[in-house]
């Protein structure tokens, strides 16, 4: 999604993100409903709608709070949260969302109820493309209506990307009479998106939470082994950090800066080396590279996977390989800002090409292939 909206936004265009937020989305799926949609979209039998059927009937529920315990009343609507298959019916509900939009005039990009919706417009066509959103607004009012769900207009949300550095860009977008709310940042699936994708907002999120983190662990006062503290690091510190690195390290020089703080920091606790020490040596021990490789070595990894696997398929083609078979060299994309430039896309092509031809073979295992970058980059 990043990678487009970068793509998407030049000097004479803009993208609008809308990022609609659903009113209770698991606890509103009508149980006769997905299980016509079972037969006749994705063609179950008559005894695997049963057995659906069965697993979602005859459910109830109370509250207890301290010893005072309501009635049982039955549950006539919705998916099991907190289940395996409960995700999983609600996606197969929902999936056909697609269909009332056209694709032509927007991308869609949905993870179970997490759901955004990408337009891209020219300046001088600004009423045409306000125009246009509006009427895919109501028309997803329209096809939430029908299939009983409920989006909550007032905390849906629209995201302006230009790069013109122009203030004046307005847009009234309106669902069920409540015009919807621009906003400057908004979290994705626990990324943190501003509208100049500089990700500072989600860097200084996860700053802070490390730090505190960090401080709680220090307060204990405990002398901990280093297989522990590396242990304890990597699941509550690392952890955070890797979550979206291939996306948010796609930033500024001074942000990028904040990212090798932090694992400086981490890298700190594990080795117990003060402030005025140098930590470079000990960043190469727990991440086997420095931090600019580590961010490089984990671009080309998912690469490599994603290749490998040939899936995701829209991750696919966002790379293609030139004509000689020697140098598996990725083609290079018109650049037509500083914006793409920092892609996903950009980077990964970058750092691919620069990498020696014996490592370009998809023949090896991701296994052998890690190792190989390894020791290509510490050298």
């Amino acid at each position: 999604m990043t990678d487009m909206i970068r793509k998407n936004t030049f000097r004479t265009g803009f993208s609008v993100l809308l990022s609609l937020d659903l009113t209770k989305a698991f606890d509103s799926i009508y149980n006769l409903l997905l299980n016509d949609k079972l037969s006749t979209r994705y063609n179950f039998s008559a005894s695997a709608c049963k057995l659906v059927k069965s697993y979602l009937d005859n459910r109830s529920q109370f509250v207890q709070y301290n010893d005072f315990r309501s009635e049982c009343l039955d549950v006539v609507c919705g998916v099991p949260q907190g289940s395996v298959l409960g995700p999983i019916l609600f996606m197969l509900f929902i999936n056909d969302f697609f269909e009332c939009l056209d694709q032509n005039s927007c991308e869609i990009f949905m993870f179970a109820d997490d759901i955004q919706i990408l337009f891209f417009g020219q300046v001088h066509l600004l009423s045409e493309t306000e125009a246009l959103i509006n009427d895919c607004l109501s028309k997803t009012e329209s096809w939430m209506s029908e299939n009983k769900l409920k989006i909550n207009a007032s905390k849906t949300k629209a995201m302006l990307f230009n790069s013109l550095g122009v203030t004046d860009l307005q847009l009234h977008l309106h669902l069920n009479n409540t015009q919807i709310e621009f906003v400057n940042k908004l979290k994705c699936l626990g990324v943190t998106i501003d509208n100049r994708l500089t990700f500072e907002s989600h860097i200084h999120t996860l700053s802070s939470s490390i730090n505190f983190t960090l401080k709680r662990l220090y307060s204990l006062n405990i002398q901990l082994p280093l297989n522990v503290r590396k242990t304890v690091a990597n699941s509550l510190l690392v952890s955070r950090l890797l979550y979206g690195l291939e996306v948010y390290s796609g930033t500024i020089e001074r942000h990028v800066a904040e990212i090798r703080r932090l694992f400086n920091r981490v890298v700190r606790f594990v080795y117990n080396i003060k402030l005025h020490e140098s930590v470079s040596n000990s960043v190469i021990d727990f991440l086997n590279l420095s931090v600019e490789n580590f961010i490089i070595f984990r671009l080309l990894l998912l690469f490599y996977k994603i290749f490998n696997q040939d899936s995701p398929k829209y991750l696919v083609d966002l790379f293609r390989f030139g004509r000689s078979t020697r140098s598996r060299q990725l083609v290079v994309p018109q650049i037509n800002s500083s914006l793409f430039e920092r892609s996903f896309q950009v980077r990964v092509i970058r750092c691919w090409n620069l990498l020696p031809n014996e490592l370009k073979s998809f023949s090896s295992s991701t296994a052998t292939f890690k190792r190989n970058l390894t020791e290509c980059l510490n050298s």
